[in-house]
């Protein structure tokens, strides 16, 4: 049960989130750019958040000691992303391999937690009720409309992220192992973690939805 409600609840949530924020922001990439006849990073109010996106790899990657070798903003259509980040690591180096998981999907957990972090200060910030504070709930809507159309992993993430995913998982488990032999009691760390991730990608989705929304509703009125 506890395995579940730790471990198993973080993977399910977080695998849920990506699927889900993947399907909803292609279909919006494809609407805009069916309509407007260019590709997404030539967009100006797009091109804000896949420059995150791609900082967002290349600061991960470089806090494990992964060389980054470039950073476009020019779309590679081979690997099916709007922008890359060039990246060399040691296939044979388990921090590097663990390091290419978090990095490739940095812009989705990253992004997740800029979100929550931003949501606390704008509705429970000094308080344990929610009581917005309308300067932050601002400026958590505009970053939140900035970063959404960044958060989604392209193909060529997903296909990084793999690569590094058995050992990912393997550190993660050693966690949990750790804290539920060592530190049993510390385990509702990690339900409340779990609590707070499901949040952030709650909060994602619903710009990701809100945007789409808004968009069709623009494009249907030209």
């Amino acid at each position: 049960m506890i395995f579940w409600q730790t471990l198993g609840q973080t993977s399910v949530i977080f695998a849920l989130g990506i699927v889900m924020l993947k399907w909803i922001n292609d279909r919006t990439v494809a609407l805009v750019v069916n309509h407007t006849g260019k590709s997404n990073n030539r967009l100006w109010f797009m091109q804000p958040g896949i420059l995150i996106h791609e900082l967002w790899h290349a600061l991960v990657a470089i806090l494990f000691g992964i060389r980054v070798k470039g950073l476009s903003m020019r779309a590679d259509y081979a690997a099916g992303s709007a922008a890359h980040v060039t990246m060399a690591y040691n296939p044979h180096n388990l921090w590097h391999q663990t390091g290419m998981f978090l990095a490739a999907t940095a812009p989705v957990w990253g992004n997740a937690l800029v979100i929550n972090l931003l949501s606390w200060r704008a509705f429970y910030y000094h308080t344990t009720t929610f009581s917005p504070d309308w300067p932050w709930v601002i400026i958590l809507t505009v970053v939140g409309m900035t970063i959404v159309f960044g958060i989604s992993p392209s193909w060529q993430d997903l296909r990084n992220a793999a690569h590094g995913l058995p050992f990912f998982l393997g550190l993660l488990l050693l966690v949990w192992v750790g804290l539920y032999f060592i530190f049993p009691s510390e385990m509702v760390i990690w339900q409340q973690f779990n609590r707070s991730l499901l949040v952030a990608f709650t909060l994602l989705t619903g710009y990701s939805v809100g945007i789409q929304l808004l968009l069709r509703g623009v494009l249907w009125r030209h």
